[in-house]
């Protein structure tokens, strides 16, 4: 797990440290190294309880909680003691979680250190004069970016991560409305994926949102720019596009969520009333847009290591089908199953090449699949996406088959009810035997990822 997200887990600013079951530390990242005052490499098999022990952070060593981890498999977190605080330092919680193998037992623990951070110089200079300062706002503020920083690190559901983080935005400072956009697949345009409002906490806007990057709004200013954008007046700023179903929204503030130098999305936080948003309100939104761009890009490598393993997975049990049975009808049923694993579709179809026809010679999810199969399509005949495949030698994906080809709405194909078609030759070495067409009811499904 460490190896997938090591460039993750050293770009963070919390401690980090994987030890195994003798508290040898596995891997360190370099503000834990920093902490105990070795490198990442010589910190290496070193016994994590001594190198705290023997370091100014050594009252950490006293709330180690990777033993209880190991005995019962169950993550945890513990408040480090507050004798640390009294000598000057910043409090301090530490999470523990399980690495488990494939058997289920776990190999090692992650410990993860959330300091109460320091706060921005602009405010350690108000401090100066404490009625500038409200401190109380600040410690919320600090509270939640340790709070969405955990989530970072413990939701892999990209969907989940932006709920959990739009609410505890909108619960800590009350704010009329937060929500996130990501952009399209084609990053034309920025759509809402997450929200939370004060007045109505289980209604957000009430369409689907979403603004075309550098033309519409505010969001899609941002989107495009990649800077960060207040609006103190929002009847006043010509970029600001009212939405009915928010109608107290008098200020803004949208931040971008980069990935690199890429703007995957924005947060979005309504006022309702002039001037709500400050500097401070900036640092903080700043701040929870980059854990965000770290918790979507976790969650997106997560998911790609999913699906190669799916897809693995999938050909490693077609493979054992060709294998243990030679019943043909069998094997297109475990092939086409698996398939559909890692390809959704509604329906499927093997067709062999025979000299200049293709014959249907097994399915799935065909209503009248009897009647379909020894089907064949004459290549030399007529067009039809299964020649383009076969001429091509390259997969075919329709948007919309029948648009294209009025005979996928005639029988016996119109039971199918088939709108998104997808098309794949197959090959064995250089010989060209035949291909498989994937089937879906809704238009626009497959794309290349799907071909490839």
């Amino acid at each position: 797990m460490v190896d997938r997200f090591q460039h993750l887990f050293d770009s963070l600013k919390e401690p980090i440290v994987v030890v195994d079951q003798d508290l040898r530390v596995t891997y360190a990242n370099p503000s834990w190294s920093h902490c105990v005052g070795h490198s990442p490499s010589d910190a290496l098999g070193r016994n994590c309880h001594k190198l705290l022990l023997n370091s100014e952070y050594r009252c950490l060593a006293d709330s180690c909680p990777a033993e209880q981890v190991f005995s019962t498999g169950e993550s945890l977190s513990l408040d480090c003691p507050d004798h640390i605080a009294a000598k000057g330092r910043r409090r301090c919680t530490v999470s523990a979680s399980p690495v488990l193998d494939d058997s289920g037992l776990v190999i090692e623990v992650i410990l993860v250190y959330f300091f109460e951070a320091e706060p921005p110089l602009r405010d350690r200079e108000l401090e100066l004069d404490p009625g500038k300062v409200d401190e109380r706002r600040r410690t919320a503020q600090l509270n939640l970016i340790r709070d969405i920083s955990r989530g970072v690190l413990s939701i892999l559901d990209p969907e989940e991560l932006l709920e959990h983080a739009v609410q505890a935005i909108q619960r800590q400072f009350g704010h009329y409305f937060v929500c996130v956009l990501l952009t399209d697949p084609s990053e034309e345009y920025i759509v809402l994926r997450a929200t939370s409002r004060r007045d109505e906490p289980d209604r957000g806007p009430e369409q689907l949102l979403r603004f075309r990057v550098g033309v519409e709004g505010i969001t899609g200013h941002v989107a495009a720019s990649g800077e960060p954008y207040i609006a103190s007046n929002t009847h006043e700023d010509p970029l600001f596009i009212p939405e009915g179903s928010l109608p107290n929204a008098q200020s803004e503030l949208v931040v971008p969520i980069k990935v690199g130098q890429r703007v995957v999305g924005v947060l979005d936080i309504y006022g309702d009333e002039p001037g709500a948003f400050d500097d401070g309100d900036l640092f903080v939104a700043q701040s929870l847009a980059e854990q965000l761009a770290v918790g979507l890009e976790n969650a997106r490598l997560f998911a790609a290591e999913a699906q190669r393993r799916r897809e693995a997975e999938t050909l490693q049990a077609a493979t054992q089908a060709l294998s243990s049975t030679l019943d043909l009808q069998n094997v297109f049923e475990v092939i086409l199953g698996e398939l559909q694993k890692v390809v959704p579709y509604d329906s499927s179809s093997v067709q062999r090449l025979e000299g200049s026809k293709l014959e249907i010679i097994g399915g799935r999810g065909f209503p009248n699949l009897e009647e379909l199969l020894g089907l064949s399509f004459f290549l030399d005949a007529t067009d039809n996406p299964n020649r383009r495949v076969i001429e091509s030698r390259a997969p075919l994906v329709l948007d919309d088959a029948p648009a294209i080809y009025p005979e996928f709405s005639v029988e016996p194909h119109a039971q199918a009810g088939i709108r998104s078609w997808l098309g794949v030759p197959l090959l064995f070495g250089n010989r060209l035997i035949g291909m498989i067409a994937l089937d879906k009811q809704e238009p626009g499904f497959y794309t290349e990822a799907h071909a490839r």
